[in-house]
């Protein structure tokens, strides 16, 4: 269970389940072919990666049976024949009747790194 403090000093709990998803989005003029990779938090365990295609100037969606098997991991992307932009989101319950959610975005790195 994770807390956060609000505006006026209350705890606001999040429960421990989530449920994840990640778009990966192609500006580009051809077809990527995208390995995505889940990093387990220490100790736990993932699927094996799974590769998707995103046709250019379109979006693929990851798995939601890939998200299944690591809820908590983070996501590595590889790709081959350009670049993506991964968004990813969660939502979770929290205390009460209160949702939760967070969002996050990777940019593309230069392969010189």
């Amino acid at each position: 269970v994770a807390g956060v403090v609000g505006p006026q000093g209350e705890l606001a709990t999040l429960a421990a389940s989530s449920t994840p998803g990640a778009v990966l989005v192609n500006e580009g003029e051809v077809d990527v072919m995208v390995t995505v990779e889940l990093l387990p938090q220490e100790g736990g365990t993932a699927a094996a990666p799974v590769t998707v295609s995103v046709p250019a100037h379109s979006a693929a969606a990851v798995p939601p049976e890939l998200w299944a098997s690591a809820p908590g991991a983070a996501m590595l992307i590889r790709t081959e024949g350009g670049a993506v932009v991964a968004l990813a989101a969660s939502t979770s319950r929290g205390a009460g009747d209160a949702q939760a959610f967070t969002l996050s975005m990777g940019i593309p790195l230069p392969r010189e790194l």
